[in-house]
């Protein structure tokens, strides 16, 4: 049972215990296990149940007159609390039991060591004593449990060994050891002494004694006798300065007596003597230089002795079978066949620790040869100890690489042109080790391009670069556009080997060119211009092109397309066409007609460009340009006339004869109205001026005169023969020319023309009027003649109708509306019409 107030401790135990169950099962395996480390007691297992267990040694040995303690070990292995009691149970006089009985509360699954206390009196007898002890637990249904134990009350052993408790002893590297050590039996009574030797080291050792068991030599030695223990060490060599100098491991010698199992020691301690040496542990591969270049290879070396010592260091010259060259003695630097070599780092006065390292170099400077080696031999020995000399045989070897690096620029050959050139370069970078010379060649001619090479060659040092300018490839003339093909440019070292290829495309551009030939051009009697002209594909492509017609003039004009041509659908009169997939040197006809205009005031010239747009470059455009001279409505000739009469053709004319003069007829109409009233008024003031009386005759005779004075004109002096009547076309030709302007220099404006046009359409009419009262009266008074217009006064001038035809195809439009020459001489207009001849 608990006490009172201790359940708090036991939860917080608890608790501890399940938190640290690592803990505790290891702490409980060390209590467990802790008596089997002593060779004077063995273990005793009392009991196991499902209850507890009980764990402890069954025998010990003690001395009269001496106080022991033992232990027992209690395992509780119920899932809850106990409290175990141990008390005695037995014991043989006259020993005694100290500090029993012992209580103490287990938790579940938790061990307690009881140590128990036995006392032998000064009387008591040598020999074995049994003592028995109870182990009981609070709770009614758990059995109690007997633990044993023998005690041996035995007499005191007195050994000792003469030469104290430990010794040292100086040992030389790889060899054996032998040791002799004398042991006193001092104590009373004969003994059986077991002897034992352990090391801190795996030195190999054996025993020299007659009888050995089990690894174990044993002595029986009487009361105050002297023996000697004899044995032998294995002392290794000296291995990467283990042993140092001056240090060794510890052999302990241990004595046994059989008395009361009670130890006595005597430790010997090896010291290693000095050992000077020095070893090459690692070095690099032979070396590979470039010609003329320099390069260092790296050897550790190491001092392998067990104390801090210098080392003596240099280079021997040797052939290729490792003979040295008598002519050239050790040493630190010297020459041979137009080598350098030298060593670094390796200074004689640096002194280097134990098993410490250092590094030494080696450095090489070859010839500037392409081809060649040299062999040396590293000699070192540590300070002191020359016989230990170590050596390597190194060597370095001349290597020449070969390797570049090329890449080649190029301009418009990838549209080149018949026999038109582009331009190369290569550019090489020398990525050898030594300097090269290179030229070029082509490996194969090519069928469309010719190509020009460079016959310099270059000389480019390693990691530098150069180039090759002015590689030209040439088209042949005969070369067809969109062919494609590569140019194979080998690149030779100075051993003539191809060291690299250069690969060079090109492409064949399409050269657009058309060219015109046999171009007629011809106007007929009714201002219609014919032009023709064949059209030849002189490039080196199948080409298309898009044909325009445009003019100068606004005036009806339209091609008469080609079987080939493809127009757009639905015009009439086409100004525009294609043609595709026109093969090279095939030519065509381009026909096309122009009606030159005939309402004009002045003469002039029509400008006609027959222009042509390749598909391939469009922004390319080929013209031709076509003239045509027109006369103005005063300069053109009459038309013959037709004695051919049809019907159709007569109604045909008498509308457009009616819609032409259907203003000047009505005209006419409104003027007879005017001048039939102003007869009429006239003739009523006539009558009105006799009712007055007044001599209105002179009155009236003297007005007119004075009126009519003005339209009379001075007297041409012409026979009668030279007068010609006015034909009604040339009147009104005369008519609109005393109305109109004889030259237009500028386009006006459209809105500014019809407001004109009706501002002096209304002016003219007015002052029509005007003139045609004037005219009835002076009609009434007297008739008025009118020479003819083909009179010798009359002067018109016959222009040349001969048309110059221009093929200027880079000649620009003229604009519409440019001013042209017109005749020099004008037409006179008769001062006096007679009307008659309307």
């Amino acid at each position: 049972m608990l006490p009172q107030g201790s359940t708090m401790g036991v939860v917080q135990i608890l608790s501890w215990a399940r938190c640290n169950m690592r803990w505790v099962n290891f702490i409980l395996t060390l209590v467990v296990l802790s008596p089997l480390l002593s060779p004077l007691y063995e273990m005793n297992v009392v009991a196991e149940s499902q209850d507890f267990t009980s764990v402890g040694p069954n025998s010990m040995i003690i001395h009269q007159d001496e106080e022991k303690f033992s232990y027992v070990t209690i395992h509780n292995t119920r899932n809850e609390y106990q409290n175990f009691t141990i008390e005695l149970y037995s014991i043989d006089e006259p020993l005694e039991v100290v500090n029993l009985p012992l209580s103490e509360v287990l938790v579940n699954n938790h061990l307690k060591q009881f140590q128990i206390g036995y006392y032998a009196p000064s009387n008591a007898s040598f020999g074995t004593y049994s003592v028995v002890l109870q182990i009981s637990s609070n709770i009614e249904s758990v059995a109690p449990q007997f633990f044993y134990l023998n005690i041996t009350v035995a007499p005191y052993s007195n050994l000792d060994f003469w030469v104290g408790e430990e010794s040292d002893l100086l040992v030389d590297g790889g060899i054996r050891t032998s040791v002799a050590v004398n042991i006193t039996n001092n104590a009373s009574l004969q003994d059986v002494v077991t002897f034992d030797l352990g090391a801190n080291a795996n030195w190999q050792w054996g025993w020299v004694m007659t009888t050995v068991e089990n690894g174990s030599a044993k002595i029986t030695m009487d009361s105050g006798t002297l023996h000697y223990v004899y044995f032998w060490i294995d002392v290794p060599m000296v291995k990467d300065a283990m042993p140092l100098s001056g240090t060794g491991p510890r052999f302990t010698l241990t004595a046994t007596s059989s008395l009361d199992f009670e130890t006595t020691t005597w430790d010997l301690n090896l010291k290693m003597s000095t050992f000077r040496n020095v070893s090459i542990d690692r070095s690099d591969e032979d070396i590979t230089l470039a010609p003329g270049e320099d390069g260092r290879l790296k050897i550790d070396v190491r001092n392998n002795g067990n104390i801090a010592n210098k080392m003596n260091i240099s280079l021997q010259a040797i052939d290729e079978d490792g003979n040295d060259i008598a002519d050239i003695p050790a040493s630190d630097r010297f020459n041979v066949d137009g080598w350098t070599i030298a060593l670094f780092g390796g200074l004689e006065d640096v002194e280097i620790q134990p098993n410490a390292t250092r590094v030494l170099e080696i450095g090489f400077q070859s010839p500037y040869e392409f081809d060649g080696d040299v062999h040396v031999q590293l000699q070192i020995f540590p300070g002191g100890a020359k016989e230990r000399m170590q050596t390597i045989d190194v060597s370095a070897t001349i290597e020449r690489t070969k390797a570049l690096e090329s890449t080649y620029s190029s301009s418009g050959c990838l549209n080149l042109l018949p026999s038109e050139s582009c331009t190369n370069s290569i550019s090489i970078t020398n990525l050898g080790n030594a300097r090269d010379t290179y030229v070029l060649r082509q490996s194969e001619p090519d069928d469309i391009v010719d190509v020009s090479l460079p016959t310099d060659s270059l000389t480019i040092v390693n990691e530098f670069s150069d180039s090759f300018e002015n590689i030209v490839f040439t088209a042949k003339n005969d070369s067809i556009a969109f062919v494609e093909g590569i140019i194979e440019i080998e690149i030779l070292d100075d051993s003539f080997e191809i060291s690299d290829l250069v690969r060079i495309p090109y492409k064949i551009g399409p050269r657009v060119l058309w060219n015109f030939s046999n171009v007629t051009e011809s106007i007929n009697e009714k201002g219609m211009m014919s032009i023709q002209m064949n059209v030849r594909n002189d490039g080196n492509a199948i080409d298309g092109l898009l044909v325009q017609l445009r003019s100068s003039h606004n005036t009806e004009m339209a091609f008469i397309p080609p079987f080939i041509a493809e127009v757009e659908e639905g015009v009439e009169n086409p100004r525009s066409f294609e043609v595709n997939d026109i093969p090279l040197g095939y030519n065509f006809t381009i026909e096309a007609w122009v009606q030159l205009p005939m309402d004009q005031s002045s003469n002039g010239t029509v400008y006609i460009n027959t222009s042509i747009r390749s598909k391939f470059a469009p922004e390319n455009e080929f013209i031709h340009m076509s003239t045509g001279d027109y006369l103005g409505i005063p300069w053109q000739p009459e038309p013959e006339a037709d004695d051919t009469f049809t019907l159709p053709e007569f109604i045909s004319t008498s509308i457009l004869y009616l819609k032409a003069w259907s203003g000047f007829i009505m005209t006419v109409f409104i003027s007879g109205l005017i001048i039939f009233k102003a007869v009429l008024d006239r003739n009523k003031r006539i009558e009105d001026q006799k009712t007055l009386d007044i001599p209105a005759e002179e009155k009236t005779a003297e007005t007119d005169a004075d009126w009519l004075a003005k339209f009379q004109r001075k007297e041409v002096q012409a026979d009668d023969s030279q007068q010609v009547e006015v034909p009604k076309d040339a009147f009104e030709t005369m008519f609109r020319m005393r109305a109109q302007p004889k030259e237009v220099t500028q386009p006006i404006d459209k809105n500014v023309k019809e407001q004109s046009t009706s501002v002096l359409q209304q002016g003219e009419l007015e002052r029509s009027k005007s003139q045609a009262n004037q005219i009835l009266d002076t009609i009434q008074q007297q008739g008025v003649a009118m020479p003819h217009p083909r009179n010798k006064d009359l002067n018109v001038q016959e222009f040349n109708t001969d048309r110059t035809l221009r093929h200027d195809t880079q000649h620009l439009l003229q604009p519409e509306g440019s001013p042209h020459e017109s005749p020099s001489d004008s037409v006179q207009l008769p001062e006096m019409i007679d009307l008659d001849e309307l």
